[in-house]
């Protein structure tokens, strides 16, 4: 981890009873944080967007579903940041059945 990188740690306390105190640290990045790690470093500052999940069970369905959307609304870049489009968080194919997206539209 970098020096300037910070790691924010979540402690969620479950009491099985009150003699026993279980307490589980969860390290993993929340959607929070990604959303705003996305707007702080990507996103153009007039411009705003939605973090979005979907599941499907049909296969292909989320691919053309993305596919479509980026269709109608195509990435847009300025100067390094995104000024409006859809951008998928990790591929999605015929296989996917999970699919993560940020929809971007100017202010």
């Amino acid at each position: 981890m970098g020096a300037t990188e910070r790691t924010n740690i979540f402690l969620d306390i479950v009491m099985a009873d009150l003699t026993e105190v279980c307490v589980w640290i969860n390290l993993r990045t929340t959607m929070g944080l990604l959303a705003r790690k996305i707007t702080d470093n990507y996103i153009n500052q007039n411009s705003e967007g939605m973090l979005l999940t979907a599941y499907s069970d049909k296969a292909g369905e989320l691919a053309r579903i993305l596919e479509d959307k980026k269709s109608y609304n195509p990435l847009k870049i300025s100067n390094g940041k995104i000024i409006s489009g859809i951008v998928p968080l990790f591929p999605v194919n015929d296989f996917s059945h999970y699919a993560i997206w940020t929809e971007i539209q100017t202010i």
